[in-house]
């Protein structure tokens, strides 16, 4: 049995828009792995440390 014409032109509408779809899909995820992937340098920041002296501390037992 044959389709009918609007029956065919459904289907190439079809696939049209699931063509359209998936390519902003992979688009839009491929956007987002560049993005991803872009390297990020941080600038070398001197940290200042403290230093700790260790003292005697004597504590009184009851």
């Amino acid at each position: 049995e044959e389709e009918s014409e609007p029956a065919k032109i459904q289907k190439v509408v079809d696939v049209a828009t699931t063509a359209k779809i998936i390519t902003e899909v992979v688009t839009t995820a491929s956007d987002t792995i560049t993005t991803a992937s872009t390297t990020i340098i941080a600038a070398d920041v001197p940290i200042p440390t403290a230093t700790i002296a260790a003292t005697d501390v004597l504590i009184p037992t009851a």
